[in-house]
């Protein structure tokens, strides 16, 4: 086998490992996609891990080269995109969505806030819903699970 399809083979035997020492409402939430994975660098994993040769990378050809063959120069990845704003304390925000009464309210804070995706992805994870989606789909889901479904579920009580 290639290191790759090792590799792939190793870590299909650890995640099925992980997923016999989970329950079953853990198995169903999972299915469900109402609990998710993540990856994590545990502490001391990092300096103690061998890394795994990386495959070269292609070597660029000359300016010269390049012109001849009409091709523009590679392109340079710029900075990072996707850090969360330091200025949102993201477990309160999603404390406060919880307490609104009105859905208007919770989109009035979020547009005053004017959070960036990753901000939202942390909300959403503190109201322990899906974090994947646009902006669009990440604003309506965290309002939906902070203060709709609580209406909602506060409407059905009353009823008789």
């Amino acid at each position: 086998m290639t290191d790759l399809a090792s590799l792939v083979v190793q870590v299909q035997r650890r995640f099925a490992d992980f997923l016999a020492t989970l329950s079953n409402d853990d198995m169903l939430a999972l299915a469900e996609g109402r609990a998710g994975l993540s990856l994590t660098d545990p502490a001391g994993i990092a300096r103690t891990a061998t890394p795994v040769d990386a495959p070269a990378a292609p070597a660029t050809k000359p300016r010269a080269a390049r012109k001849a063959t009409g091709r523009s120069a590679p392109k340079t990845t710029g900075p990072k995109r996707g850090t969360p704003s330091p200025h949102i304390d993201h477990a309160d925000v999603a404390n406060r969505l919880r307490q609104m009464d009105s859905i208007d309210d919770g989109s009035a804070l979020l547009t005053e806030l004017k959070p960036k995706v990753d901000d939202l992805k942390l909300i959403a994870e503190h109201l322990s819903t899906r974090t994947t989606g646009t902006k669009t789909e990440l604003t309506n889901r965290i309002l939906t699970q902070a203060i709709g479904a609580r209406l909602k579920f506060a409407g059905l009580r009353t009823w008789d």
